[in-house]
């Protein structure tokens, strides 16, 4: 009786061992990963950063063209009824 439960004892903390072990190797890839990534995330963000920046630099830009149309249209609009009266 005693030999049965130092055997199921044995079992189990062997399954933990095991366990612990598989922890360790997984802990050991995320490791290499971080490793492998460096300063990628960062440089990402950045990246994504700038790009949000020149779409909103962009979208002022059409705008202020859009601007700019009506004002030359208008004025010239103007011009031609001066030059009309």
């Amino acid at each position: 009786m005693i030999k049965k439960q130092y055997i199921k004892s044995i079992n189990l903390n062997m399954s933990i061992i095991d366990q612990i072990i598989l922890l360790q190797d997984v802990d050991n890839k995320l490791f290499e990963i971080n490793k492998l990534l460096g300063n990628l995330p960062t440089k990402v963000r950045e990246l994504t950063e700038e790009e949000d920046s020149v779409k909103l630099s962009l979208e002022n830009k059409e705008n202020d063209l859009k601007e700019t149309s009506v004002l030359i249209s208008t004025n010239e609009t103007l011009v031609q009824t001066t030059l009309i009266k």
